[in-house]
């Protein structure tokens, strides 16, 4: 409480120091009006091609060298009190020129390496180079190595007024950040020694790099190294930035247990590594290397955002050690907002307050650490003395069993004694209880061979009965399937009759076909003479046709020859003519149909033979079929009449078979009366025999008891006589 006390006074007098240092300040001489253009010659400041420009302003230029220019009116009021040029506040390096003199400069224009921090830049102007009361030329070059410059609004003013802002701006911009830096180097130690004496606190290592990368980058802010280039040192220390969000990240979610997988630290690595790498690879200029770093803030904000809403629902759930880490994120969320309006509106403040919330965020973090080890510590402490108290505690309890011990000790002897004794008399009973044990186990003996022959016997009474009912069955089905034979042979016999009355309609039809094949096979033979007699006929139509035509051919010669005359024969002639032709035609036709009828009948012929074959074949095979039915029929017959002198048999069989059972039955139970009584005699010998088996093996366990109660006691009292030995040394 006095420390934060404190800290609110010492901000309270910086606050009225800075507004006096404000108030106090007379009206500066503004100057607004400049010419731009390109610098040939570093030594040589153009006299023509300016361009009027308003400051504040920004351009861009093809050379990474420029010079702005002004005509001011320096009033002889400022004359012996030190007239002051304020350039503004930028990294790069300068030069001031006055009516042609260089008056003041900053870094180097000649090379890239322009060694200046971001701190205002004063120019003292020498009063022997100012006209007073007239115009004065007053040129700036500029350097960027990208070509493009932003300049804030030169003014001129006394020194005495001007120098505790410039101090102030050297404080806020310059020593604050070295102070940032020692104060991150030495977290960075700190928790990277806790880390190495504990390898699985990785929650100590994410929060030790992102302070190592805090130092780099607030170093850079602070001081130059003289053997390094300024630009890869600026290159260098605002790639690291994204790391610092990625391992503040990592060290969130390993500290409050929070989406802690490797998909989560996979997105958060990702936009931190490809930050660092393009600020690197494309960061060629002051200019790319900004352009690349807001873009990498974006990452920067919405891991922020996480952080804080990890934060919030830590504090939800009651952790309040969260809510100072919860302030240093809302801290370092406003800073970022400030920055970026600053940005947006083009404004170049005293001091940019992103600084300070990362120190503030970082410092937050470090106290919750610091708080949770100083809580863990008390809590050692407190156990520790909880320890000391009990173990007071066991002392006192270790006097009581000294005392106890003797007591035990001296009880232990006295037990043996009576152990001894209670040991002899239980080695008698065993010798005792082995005699009883002899005799019953002899007694049971012979009655257990009485009983398993009596057993024995009964068996094979059992198996007997059980062959007789299985032949009285076999006997039953046996004669069941002989009566359904035999009424099968009556079926076969009628069917077998049948059959044959069958095959011998069969045998007698066949041999009347065969008949009346042969008769009609006569009858086509017959047809078959006639048909080759009109073939005959016709053949010989066919010869008085072909004759009839040769002779009205020569008719119709004749009447061709005779003239007029001969006509009316030679009409006759033609007439004879066709009616040849006609005639043979009709006769060729008639051939062809008897032709054609005497291959049919050739063929019915040929066919009749072939059913008269079969039908031959078939009337031998149905007589042999016949005789084959006979003889089955005459021996089924006789199975029938066997069949019948078989069942008498068996009927007889199952008489003697039922008789046999009953027999076998009763004997059965009389042995298994007998049995009975010599099971129960079994029973009684065998509880005789277990009741002093019992007996034994408890005399056995008891002796066996007291012994070990003897070695137990030996044992207790010489633990006792340790003990006691013991607790007297202590």
């Amino acid at each position: 409480m006095k420390l934060l006390s404190r800290s609110k006074w010492i901000l309270f007098l910086f606050f009225l120091l800075f507004t006096s240092i404000i108030i106090s300040a007379k009206e500066p001489l503004h100057i607004s009006d400049w010419e731009i253009a390109p610098m040939e010659s570093v030594a040589v400041i153009p006299q023509g091609g300016w361009e009027p420009q308003k400051l504040r302003g920004s351009f861009s230029l093809d050379s990474k060298i420029a010079a702005i220019k002004t005509e001011i009116v320096i009033s002889s009021d400022f004359q012996g009190r030190k007239p002051t040029l304020s350039i503004g506040r930028f990294e790069e390096g300068w030069r001031c020129y006055l009516n042609g003199s260089l008056i003041a400069q900053e870094g180097f224009l000649e090379n890239s390496n322009t060694p200046t921090l971001s701190t205002m830049k004063l120019a003292l102007i020498p009063e022997g180079l100012i006209r007073w009361d007239q115009k004065n030329t007053i040129v700036i070059a500029l350097f960027n190595d990208g070509g493009k410059f932003s300049i804030e609004q030169p003014f001129l003013d006394h020194f005495d007024s001007i120098y505790p802002q410039k101090k102030l701006s050297d404080f806020l911009n310059i020593y604050i950040y070295l102070a940032f830096s020692l104060m991150s180097g030495f977290i960075f130690l700190y928790y990277m020694m806790r880390f190495l004496m504990n390898r699985n606190d990785r929650a100590s290592l994410y929060f030790a790099l992102a302070n190592l990368v805090l130092t780099v980058y607030f170093f850079q802010m602070g001081a130059d190294f003289p053997t390094f280039p300024h630009q890869q040192f600026y290159r260098l220390s605002k790639s690291l930035l994204p790391f610092f969000f990625m391992f503040l990240t990592l060290f969130f979610l390993e500290y409050f247990q929070t989406f802690n997988n490797r998909i989560v630290k996979g997105i958060v690595i990702v936009p931190g590594v490809l930050g660092c790498l393009a600020m690197l690879v494309f960061g060629t200029t002051s200019y790319a290397v900004k352009d690349f770093f807001n873009l990498s803030l974006l990452p920067g904000v919405i891991e922020l955002l996480l952080m804080g809403g990890i934060s919030i629902s830590a504090v939800i759930k009651g952790n309040r050690l969260a809510i100072p880490i919860l302030a240093g994120v809302l801290v370092g969320i406003i800073s970022g907002v400030i920055d970026a309006s600053y940005s947006l509106q083009r404004i170049v403040p005293l001091f940019f307050t992103q600084g300070f919330g990362i120190l503030f965020f970082d410092i937050s973090m470090f106290m919750t650490l610091a708080y949770e080890g100083i809580t863990i510590a008390k809590n050692l402490d407190r156990t520790s003395r909880d320890n000391l108290a009990k173990t007071e505690k066991l002392m006192n309890f270790l006097n009581e069993m000294s005392n106890a011990s003797q007591v035990l000790a001296g009880m232990n002897r006295n037990l043996s004694s009576h152990v001894r004794k209670a040991s002899d008399r239980t080695e008698e009973l065993k010798v005792e209880n082995a005699a009883i044990a002899g005799a019953v186990e002899n007694q049971f003996l012979r009655i257990k061979e009485n009983t398993d022959a009596i057993t024995k016997v009964l068996s094979e009474f059992e198996n007997l009965q059980f062959q007789i009912s299985t032949q009285d069955s076999n006997i039953k089905e046996t004669s069941a399937v002989t009566i359904e034979l035999l009424e099968s042979f009556d079926k076969t016999v009628d069917d077998l009759k049948r059959t044959t009355d069958f095959t011998e309609n069969l045998r007698k039809s066949a041999v009347s076909a065969e008949s009346r094949l042969r008769d009609s096979t006569k009858i086509i033979e017959s047809i078959q003479e006639k048909s080759r007699a009109i073939t005959s006929i016709i053949d010989a139509m066919n010869d008085i046709a072909e004759r009839t035509n040769l002779l009205a051919m020569n008719a119709s010669i004749e009447a061709a020859h005779a003239g007029a005359a001969g006509r009316g024969f030679s009409v006759v002639a033609q007439e004879i003519k066709k009616l040849a032709s006609n005639s043979a035609s009709k006769a060729a036709e008639v051939f062809d149909t008897i032709d054609q009828i005497s291959n049919l009948i050739s063929s019915g012929v040929n066919s009749n033979e072939s059913v008269k074959k079969a039908l031959s074949s078939m009337a031998e095979d149905t007589e042999s079929a016949l005789d084959q039915i006979s003889r089955i029929y005459r021996s089924t017959l006789e199975e029938k009449t066997s069949g019948s002198r078989i069942i008498d048999s068996m009927h007889s069989l199952m008489d003697f078979s039922t008789r046999l059972d009953e027999l076998t039955r009763e004997q059965e139970k009389s042995g298994r009366s007998v049995e009975a009584g010599l099971q129960n005699l079994v029973s009684l010998s065998e509880g005789v025999r277990d009741s002093v088996e019992k007996t034994m093996a408890g005399n056995a366990d008891l002796a066996q008891l007291i012994n070990n109660i003897k070695d137990v006691a030996d044992e207790s009292a010489e633990e006792s006589g340790r003990l006691n030995s013991l607790l007297t040394r202590e």
